[in-house]
C-alpha cells in the first residue's frame, strides 16, 4: 500500500505528521498494479574499464571542469520531482577518450520542483535533508566515480561507476549520450533509478518497516544527469 496525506508524501513524512497520526485520516491507495523502475543490466569487460585507458607519462591529458551553472541531477519519485546541484567536478580526455571522471554533490541542494504549495515544499526538502532520509548535516556531499564506460549506438555510451551516499559505496549503471570536443564535454543520461535502501535509508520502506504504524512508500527514485563542462 502507499500511504499519502496532507503531512504524508509520496517521498517523506514529517515528524509532526507522524505524531499527529491519529488526527489525520489518511488514504490508501493500491499500489500492487503498478510496477517498480526497471533497472537495465549492462555488461561490461575489462578493456572498459577506465583503469585499462592505456596512459603514459608522454600522454597528453586534457582537463575538463565542470560548469556548475549548467550542470545538474534531476530526481523523479512518483508524483514529485526535483533536483540537486554539484559541488565540484572534472573529466580527463586522454587520445580523444575519457580516462578519469569524478563529480561531487552538495546534498544541502537538494529541492523539490512539482510542489506549488511553498510550506508542503519546504517540508517535503527538510524531510529529505533529515537525518531519516540523506542527513545532510553529518554527510554534505555524495559522489560518483565513473569505472567503466562502453559505447554504444550513435552518441551513447554505457556507464558504470561508483556512487557513495551517507558513507557507502554500490555500483549503478545507466546510458548516457556523451559528446566530446576541444573545448566542452555535453553528457546527458537517460533516466535510470537507484534503489534508496541499498545506501541505508530504509525508513517507511516496505522491505524493513511492516508495523500497523508503518507509512510505507517506494525504495525506487530515478535520477537523470546533465554534465556541461570546459576545459
Amino acid at each position: 500500500m502507499f500511504i499519502t496525506t496532507l503531512f504524508v508524501l509520496s517521498c517523506g513524512q514529517t515528524n509532526q505528521g507522524k505524531k499527529e497520526k491519529q488526527k489525520r485520516i489518511a488514504t490508501q491507495v493500491d499500489t500492487t498494479k503498478s510496477k517498480s523502475p526497471s533497472q537495465k543490466e549492462y555488461h561490461f569487460s575489462e578493456e572498459d574499464a577506465l583503469q585499462k585507458k592505456s596512459i603514459d607519462h608522454q600522454t597528453q591529458i586534457a582537463n575538463y571542469q565542470i560548469d556548475k551553472s549548467r550542470s545538474i541531477v534531476y530526481w523523479h519519485c512518483v508524483t514529485h520531482t526535483g533536483y540537486i546541484k554539484f559541488k565540484n567536478g572534472q573529466v580527463d580526455i586522454a587520445n580523444g577518450e575519457i580516462v578519469n571522471a569524478q563529480f561531487n554533490v552538495e546534498m544541502d541542494s537538494i529541492r523539490d520542483t512539482d510542489i506549488d504549495y511553498s510550506l508542503m515544499k519546504d517540508v517535503l526538502t527538510n524531510t529529505l535533508k533529515s537525518a531519516d532520509f540523506f542527513d545532510v548535516k553529518k554527510y554534505p556531499t555524495s559522489s560518483f566515480t565513473l569505472t567503466h564506460l562502453k559505447k554504444d549506438k550513435g552518441s551513447f555510451y554505457l556507464a558504470k561507476g561508483i556512487l557513495k551516499i551517507k558513507d557507502i559505496d554500490k555500483a549503478i549503471q545507466f546510458r548516457s549520450s556523451i559528446s566530446i570536443n576541444d573545448s566542452s564535454i555535453m553528457l546527458v543520461s537517460e533516466r535510470f533509478p537507484i534503489n534508496r535502501t541499498q545506501w541505508g535509508i530504509t525508513i517507511y520502506s516496505k522491505n524493513y518497516e511492516q508495523t500497523d504504524d508503518s507509512f510505507l512508500f517506494t525504495d525506487f527514485v530515478e535520477l537523470q544527469i546533465s554534465l556541461y563542462l570546459t576545459r
